[in-house]
């Protein structure tokens, strides 16, 4: 008797058949159970994977078969076999969707996939991922342990890093090289070219100035318009010079000094740095004694100091600076040596510094501030540094919320007396007969110096760049002076010609200027010798030359 017919004109048992043999090629097991969880399909993947009888293979299994072999056999643990199976009974009932891995008790991992079939029932997938999860482990196992080598690795280094910092902080030289890059960083663009070219013009308006002046009495009010611009000339110069102290890699250079007169000076540039949201204050008592420090290193840590205030202060405030005499017997600190010193406060009021902060204030490479904020941890460091240096101390007084005040002492200076029978300084700058060679590409440099020195009797020959000057000694000529700018166009510098000047005429005085004098004090072999700084007048130019020449020759 043949099977029954489908409207396609296939017989169902045999469509049933093909689906079956279809089943078998699946790599995961395959279930179909109805409405009343009777089993209709499956395929031998299925009893493999859950190593099931084949006497349940057969169409119409009830589902409570399969959960109570499986019960009975311990495949779920330890349960209850027959209230085990009709709590599950119960819920693939309500056939909801549902995922979940399953770890049999050899150890085979399986993923149980169960779909509902809408007015049939649902077909469930058993996936053997024993071999996936084991991968799984492997790789997070390989992850930890590389984890855990990288946190290994880091704590090295960190400890590394500290190990450095140490090292870094206990040299000699880190103080001056972390001093040279906040300088870089404090004057920003101001490089050697712009105050060069800067020096080059007041050297012009100063010289010129300067020889209308000695030309004798001028009309009406000319003589005291002439002393104003050379008065602001001066200043101009002054500026310049000390905003290129700031970026100067050199030991410190003592002067003596009254520091009143220096806090004065750069009140304005701490005016500009502080910005028009705080109010500056400057206060002077006692005497007007002297103190024998690094002048641009004092102007240097004077901002330091209110660059931390006004970061101190970002909603504005005040800052107050105040230098005081302190007499021997009002000193009551162990640390000091004996004998008087001055004291100068910068006091703000601003959001002060916890305990912790404040006693490492000075270390270098230590900041408070945020890493987006600048903060490098060098400031109050080189602060430290100069004032120890000096031979002072400084401490920080500070509360939080109420504002900080650093102290800066340092020892007053009694400069000797001079020789009562010194000379007195000259009346007019001197001059003499010499040959100069004068060698400045800036012509109205040039004109200046060479008007200045003929009208002191010096015969000049004149070159506009180091290859000229180079020519005209080469040609014979006898000089004996070479005064020559270090920064010039045409490939051969200043120092480059007096190299060859000492190597190839050896009887040939040499004198350099520049507006950027630091470019030949960092030449060893230049250090120790004289360099005439840009701007200069006429009676230092005069100075120098008969400086350079020997004045006997005068």
């Amino acid at each position: 008797m043949r099977s029954r017919q489908t409207s396609s004109g296939f017989p169902v048992d045999d469509r049933i058949a093909v689906l079956q043999a279809a089943l078998e090629y699946m790599g995961e097991g395959f279930t179909v159970y109805d409405a009343d969880l009777n089993l209709l399909a499956w395929n031998q993947r299925f009893f493999d994977l859950l190593e099931l009888p084949r006497s349940l293979a057969y169409i119409g299994a009830p589902l409570e078969d399969f959960l109570r072999w499986n019960a009975a056999r311990g495949e779920y643990g330890p349960v209850d076999v027959e209230s085990y199976v009709a709590e599950h009974v119960e819920l693939a009932l309500q056939f909801v969707p549902h995922r979940f891995e399953r770890v049999r008790p050899n150890g085979t991992v399986l993923e149980v996939r169960g779909n509902p079939i809408p007015g049939l029932g649902f077909v469930t997938v058993y996936n053997d991922i024993s071999e996936r999860k084991q991968v799984e482990r492997q790789l997070q196992e390989s992850v930890d342990h590389l984890e855990h080598r990288v946190r290994e690795r880091m704590t090295e280094l960190e400890a590394a890093n500290r190990r450095m910092q140490a090292e870094v902080a206990e040299r000699n030289k880190a103080e001056a090289t972390l001093r040279h890059a906040q300088k870089m960083e404090a004057i920003g663009a101001l490089t050697g070219g712009l105050a060069h070219d800067f020096n080059n013009l007041l050297t012009i308006v100063m010289g010129n100035l300067a020889l209308v002046e000695d030309l004798g009495p001028l009309p009406g009010e000319a003589g005291a318009m002439i002393g104003e611009a050379l008065d602001a000339s001066r200043r101009g110069a002054d500026l310049v010079r000390r905003l290129l102290s700031f970026s100067r890699r050199q030991p410190l250079s003592p002067a003596t000094y009254d520091p009143k007169r220096v806090v004065a000076d750069i009140e304005p540039l701490l005016s500009r740095a502080l910005g028009d949201d705080i109010e500056l204050a400057i206060e002077f008592a006692g005497e007007d004694w002297l103190i024998e420090a690094d002048r641009s290193e004092f102007e240097n840590a004077l901002l330091n100091m209110a660059n931390n205030s006004r970061d101190a202060m970002p909603d504005g405030g005040r800052l107050t600076i105040r230098v005081e005499t302190r007499p021997h017997d009002a000193t009551a600190r162990p640390d000091l040596a004996p004998g008087d010193h001055l004291v100068v406060t910068v006091t703000d009021t601003g959001c002060g510094m916890p305990p912790d902060v404040r006693e490492r204030a000075f270390e270098p490479f230590f900041t408070a501030k945020k890493s987006d904020g600048g903060g490098t941890g060098l400031g109050l460091s080189m602060v430290y540094g100069f004032v120890r240096r000096s031979g002072g101390v400084a401490r920080i007084l500070s509360t939080v919320g109420q504002g900080t005040t650093i102290e800066l002492v340092l020892p007053r200076h009694h400069p000797a007396e001079a020789p009562a029978d010194a000379p007195a300084a000259p009346g007019r700058p001197l001059g003499g007969s010499e040959h100069i060679l004068l060698v400045e590409d800036d012509i109205r440099v040039r004109g200046f110096v060479r008007r200045t020195l003929e009208g002191l009797g010096y015969r000049i020959s004149e070159a506009t760049d180091g290859q000229q000057a180079l020519a005209l000694l080469a040609s014979g000529g006898t000089y004996d002076l070479v005064l020559s700018d270090i920064e010039m166009p045409g490939g051969v510098s200043g120092l480059e010609l007096a190299a060859r000047v000492e190597d190839h005429v050896p009887g040939t005085r040499i004198l350099l200027m520049s507006g950027y004098p630091d470019r030949a004090m960092a030449r060893a072999d230049w250090r120790d010798r004289p360099v005439l700084s840009k701007p200069f007048g006429p009676r230092e130019l005069a100075e120098a030359i008969r400086d350079r020449l020997g004045r006997a020759a005068s």
